[in-house]
């Protein structure tokens, strides 16, 4: 026989050995295609709720039916070898995401496949809550901010909610952009008697998202009210001034905390418009003069002005309003 006949030989040997492998019974108890096995299988692969998902790496996966644990790998896939085909509940927890769940019907099969997702919990950025004092000549207006900042790469906050049961208070935020929510409510729309009850008392969050899940985040609190009323010098009590360009007089402040001044003046109609302001100014200062020419017109020659008291935690409280006339 000559080189190439025992190669044709050797072929079809290998080749009769592959049908019969092939065609071979699946006997062996392991494999799940023997129909009379009794292993029966749960497999997947656990990923982020993201518009584009990743892996969720060191999940804990619980099969509650049989108490079996498991965890995903770098990929995110798990499987699970079960006694019996017992109908239940799924579980998937990882730290920073919110826990959930899939149940799983055999209906008759050995292998059941799922691709479940897990959502980020949203993660306080910044809480920043803050009073506002506006004295006047009738009663002071009292008003408290919220300013909220959330992580969220799931990008799936719907609202957000902040809350403090023991005042009975629970007040929707205005959703400025998707992870940014601000709020600005008056004593009366907070229900509340008394501006003092809110110092120290603690506000939550209570975030809801397009899944329905809704969860309640850590929340912060009012440092404290400035009740120090600022007293204006002059000019005040419609001074009639030529100069365009007047210096600002008051008496300082003393409270006792860190703090800058803020002077503002306006023009003295129904819907006062903004002539000039100046920020942070020293605590130690008294007077500040005004660097942009406030202007009379034919129709409105009267202004007033007024000097705030604002601390490190944006807490502030305002002057009454302080009129003049300029020609």
């Amino acid at each position: 026989m000559n080189r190439y006949f025992y190669i044709l030989l050797i072929y079809a040997a290998f080749s009769a050995l592959a049908l019969l492998s092939c065609n071979a019974p699946h006997e062996n108890p392991l494999d799940p295609d023997n129909p009379s096995n009794k292993i029966y299988i749960i497999e997947g692969t656990l990923l982020t709720g993201e518009l584009t998902p990743k892996p969720v790496v060191n999940a804990l996966i619980n099969w509650s039916p049989e108490k079996s644990l498991a965890s995903t790998d770098n990929r995110g896939y798990f499987k699970i070898n079960c006694a019996g085909p017992t109908d239940g509940w799924l579980r998937f927890e990882k730290t920073g995401f919110s826990p959930d769940s899939v149940f799983v019907s055999w209906n008759g099969q050995k292998t059941v496949a799922v691709q479940p997702r897990l959502n980020y919990l949203p993660v306080v950025d910044t809480f920043n809550i803050y009073s506002s004092i506006k004295n006047k000549y009738s009663k002071a207006e009292y008003q408290l901010f919220f300013d909220v900042t959330l992580h969220d790469p799931d990008d799936d906050i719907i609202s957000v909610n902040v809350e403090n049961k023991a005042l009975s208070i629970n007040k929707v935020l205005t959703k400025i952009t998707s992870t940014y929510f601000e709020g600005r409510f008056s004593d009366i729309e907070l229900g509340i008697t008394a501006f003092d009850e809110i110092v120290g008392r603690r506000f939550d969050l209570i975030v809801n998202t397009a899944t329905g899940d809704t969860f309640t985040l850590p929340g912060s609190s009012v440092v404290r009210i400035i009740k120090d009323e600022i007293e204006v010098i002059s000019p005040k009590n419609s001074d009639t001034l030529t100069n365009r360009t007047p210096t600002l007089n008051w008496v300082r402040l003393t409270p006792g905390f860190s703090f800058t001044y803020t002077v503002e003046v306006y023009t003295d109609e129904t819907e006062p418009v903004l002539q000039w302001r100046k920020e942070n100014l020293s605590a130690d200062e008294i007077s500040a003069n005004v660097e942009t020419p406030i202007n009379p017109t034919v129709d409105n020659d009267r202004f007033f002005w007024v000097i705030w008291c604002i601390d490190n935690y944006k807490n502030k409280s305002r002057s009454k309003p302080a009129g003049f006339v300029v020609k």
